[in-house]
């Protein structure tokens, strides 16, 4: 390589992310550029400066103009065929310009074959030719490259193989790159995402780990790896610390939609686990969210129940209201704020909340908040319709079929319908299996009202019955009716 007669910059003393180092050098190789603008070195420098933080565009430009002014220069015609191929590869441009990339290297002469087969088995990787890269690899391979180098194109091989779809073969290029030299971050990082396309998630966190402990500058750039870090960690069940990757990765990135996406479920998880630290970041977080995004529900929906585990009712009041102005506020909207009026002792307001939740959707927590509200105001009528519709849930792991037949029983008292609520009452004993001593105590209670003993309604009619047995309310009638004789 020719070296440059600029200065690099210096950063003795001075402790600074590298990405910043590196445009401070940038900065003095532009102003060098710009007192010499004909000197090749200087661009050649300034194109492998810009290489290195991978600004492909100016890499390309910069290394066009050293090639210009030194066309037959080796370290010019290298850098070109490289930079050209890398930025074909990312920008995903026509093929001609990883064709001419190739045109390029096949030229160039008394070139390291090893390399020169590397580079061109590159090309044919973004051109999606895999097998011919493959090809080209394994002639790289067989001409005796440096260890690094060797790394690399076991590295590429890998990818290849990834590619069509030889997990296998992917799995052992990746394994050789390491073993070869295991300070390079590349292989750690493409096998962890070749070990998540295997869902081998716990591989996957380790091999992301490897590879950011090798190149520490992911951290202070926030490059992508930190978010396919912090996924697998979620996957991994490791909230905490896929939380701590997805911060590093928005400290670099805060407007980047799908690390914004991702760090809102990690709280939403870490808040349902109890294993939220800090219930102020999460608040100022979510409130970011929907400034940004008004009708952002999910975050909506998270600071109303941070704000209700911190019985903040005042800020969860307001939220709440806020929200019910908005076009289509969801159902989970109108139940909190019915829930809120309820226990402030507004039972007929609350009761109309409610109802707009279930119609909204019907669910088991809606209806319940209904039929007990109705109940609560005495309102059997409505009450006994919706304790009726909760016994449909019965695949909700809220569904609680005792204390849905105990309200039930309870409104049919009220009503004077007693055998009605003497059928709720053996349903709740033989279908549900209930042991419940307030049944047992309501049971003898009724009978009373028949004229018939306990002991008697035990022997003649639930000893004739099985466990879990569904019940009619005509043979429960019939039952009272052969007794009563």
């Amino acid at each position: 390589m020719v070296p440059t007669d600029a200065i690099p910059f210096s950063s003795a003393g001075i402790d600074l992310p590298s990405r910043i180092l590196a445009q401070l050098n940038i900065a003095q190789l532009q102003a060098s550029a710009y007192k010499e603008p004909t000197n090749p070195k200087i661009w050649w420098e300034l194109a492998t400066a810009y290489y290195r933080i991978d600004d492909l565009d100016n890499a390309l430009k910069s290394i066009n103009k050293a090639y210009e002014f030194e066309p037959e220069h080796r370290a010019n015609q290298e850098a070109q065929a490289s930079i050209l191929a890398e930025y074909a590869k990312k920008h995903d441009s026509s093929p001609n310009m990883l064709l001419e990339a190739i045109s390029l290297f096949e030229r160039l002469e008394n070139y390291d074959p090893s390399l020169q087969n590397y580079n061109i088995g590159n090309c044919l990787d973004g051109l999606s030719r895999f097998e011919e890269a493959i090809e080209y690899y394994d002639k790289a391979l067989g001409l005796n490259p440096s260890t690094e180098l060797a790394a690399q194109i076991w590295t590429n091989r890998g990818n290849s193989n990834s590619s069509l779809g030889n997990i296998e073969a992917a799995a052992a290029s990746y394994e050789n790159a390491i073993q070869l030299d295991s300070t390079l971050w590349v292989p750690y990082a493409a096998y962890g995402h070749l070990q998540a396309k295997r869902k081998n998630f716990t591989a996957t966190c380790e091999l992301f780990e490897s590879a950011i402990i090798r190149n520490i500058s992911f951290v202070d750039e926030g490059d992508e790896i930190l978010y396919w870090h912090s996924k697998a960690l979620y996957l991994e069940g490791n909230l905490t610390k896929s939380k701590c990757r997805v911060d590093q990765f928005l400290s670099a990135n805060p407007v980047n939609s799908d690390g914004l996406r991702a760090k809102e479920i990690i709280l939403h998880d870490l808040r349902r686990n109890d294993e939220l630290e800090s219930f102020d970041e999460a608040i100022s977080f979510f409130q970011k969210r929907i400034i940004d995004n008004p009708e952002n529900y999910f975050a909506l929906s998270e600071l109303n129940h941070l704000y209700r585990q911190l019985n903040d009712i005042l800020n969860q009041r307001k939220l709440l209201e806020n929200t019910l102005k908005l076009d289509a506020p969801p159902d989970w909207v109108y139940y909190h704020y019915g829930s809120i009026l309820e226990a402030e002792g507004n039972f007929n307001e609350a009761l109309s909340y409610f109802e707009q939740a279930n119609e909204q959707r019907e669910n088991y927590a809606a209806c319940c908040a209904v039929a007990d509200v109705a109940l609560e105001i005495k309102n059997y009528d409505k009450a006994i319709k919706y304790y009726e519709r909760l016994l449909k849930f019965v695949d909700d792991q809220l569904f609680k079929p005792e204390y849905i037949l105990e309200k039930l029983a309870e409104c049919y008292y009220h009503q004077n319908q007693y055998e009605r609520c003497l059928y709720v009452i053996v349903r709740a004993i033989v279908e549900f299996g209930s042991t419940n001593e307030w049944f047992w105590i309501n049971l003898d209670v009724i009978l009373e009202r028949f004229a018939i003993e306990l002991s008697d309604f035990k022997r003649d009619v639930l000893s004739d019955l099985n466990d879990h047995q569904p019940i009619t309310e005509s043979f429960v009638r019939e039952k009272l009716e052969e007794l009563s004789q």
